[in-house]
């Protein structure tokens, strides 16, 4: 339970170094949902920023011999943190729990909770779909390896995860900040010159609320692209970023279950700002109505996918609901005729 800072990536590595599964916690949690996921989920330590001492402290409470481990303290700390164990350990080799030994340490993501408490949906990240999914955003996406991306998006969120882990693979320098800050998140780009930034599409009306003043001190003329996912996007904001910063927005419909699914460009989104893009690659999109009969172009139904970024299923053992082996994503939308996804509202996650 810790915001973006490198306590978090540290110990993200050292659990997948050991084979342990990670549930990554939402830092807004409060009360039942939290006492409810940790108990479902089984968790035997916790990892966390100070200042979620009294969450974390309510949460296990019928756990009195969890592991309590501090990712980040602003003063002396006298009890484990990540820091210690750190410096504790150097030059030795991490031990994997012999239960552990022959299985892969899994990525829980807890999705919205829209329709009740968030339920964890298990990530073991197959090697066969790896190659796929890296063409899959190279396609779209201009990255490029070794270079600095900002990433201000929570890294707790399947989208901040999935870019953190993107950007570690291309050996990217990962430049992050603990808590979003407009301006702040601007000088971050001009000072480290980086060529991305990754957002919810929040961050983007935070940026173009500043006053001209302050946004006009910083030119970003180093950023290849800007991706945002998460939610949708207001269109005059898309419209007034990519005016001053130039046509660098990828917007990205994704789903926590579902991985990938669409990507717009920045040329789509000057034809039509609100869309969520065409689908990615190795990826097939159905608009269907209730029973199950695709609809034609222009008209809105429920939105199925099929491609190898989906989940392996929730930490309960059920599932989200397939049809011929397309998964639904839990929300309605349409398909234009140039192919371009639109969300139309969310239903179910």
């Amino acid at each position: 339970m810790a915001r973006n800072h490198r306590g978090f990536v540290e110990a993200l590595i050292a659990a997948n170094r050991i084979g342990a599964d990670v549930l990554l916690l939402n830092t807004s949690f409060a009360g039942p949902a939290l006492v409810e996921v940790v108990q479902r989920e089984c968790v035997d330590a916790v990892i966390y920023d100070e200042e979620f001492t009294a969450t974390v402290d309510r949460a296990l409470a019928d756990k009195p011999n969890a592991t309590r481990i501090i990712a980040w303290t602003d003063g002396p700390q006298g009890g484990l943190t990540v820091e210690k164990m750190i410096a504790e350990n150097v030059a030795r080799q991490p031990q994997r729990a012999r239960a552990k030994a022959r299985r892969k340490g899994q990525v829980i993501l807890l999705t919205s909770g829209t329709t009740g408490s968030p339920k964890g949906a298990k990530h073991s990240g197959g090697a066969d779909s790896g190659p796929g999914i890296l063409k899959a955003i190279l396609d779209r996406t201009p990255w490029r390896a070794e270079e600095p991306v900002v990433i201000v998006a929570p890294m707790f969120h399947a989208w901040g995860f999935s870019q953190l882990v993107f950007a570690a693979s291309m050996a990217c320098t990962v430049v992050t900040r603990r808590k979003f800050d407009p301006e702040a998140t601007l000088e971050l780009i001009d000072r480290h010159r980086a060529t991305g930034l990754c957002v919810v599409p929040v961050m983007f009306d935070r940026i173009m609320e500043l006053p001209d003043e302050v946004r006009n001190k910083y030119s970003g003329r180093s950023l290849r692209f800007a991706a945002a996912s998460g939610s949708r996007m207001r269109p005059d904001v898309v419209i007034k970023f990519m005016d001053q910063f130039g046509d660098i927005i990828y917007n990205n419909y994704n789903a926590t279950e579902g991985g990938m699914i669409a990507t717009a460009t920045p040329r789509d989104l000057r034809a039509a700002p609100d869309t969520a893009g065409k689908p990615a690659g190795g990826t097939e999109i159905r608009i269907l109505d209730a029973d199950f009969n695709e609809l034609p172009t222009g008209e809105v139904g429920g939105i199925y996918v099929r491609n190898s970024t989906q989940f392996d299923g929730y930490t309960s053992g059920k599932t989200k609901d397939f049809h011929e082996g397309f998964m639904s994503s839990g929300d309605v939308g349409y398909l234009d005729y140039a192919g371009r996804l639109f969300v139309s509202a969310a239903t179910t996650r």
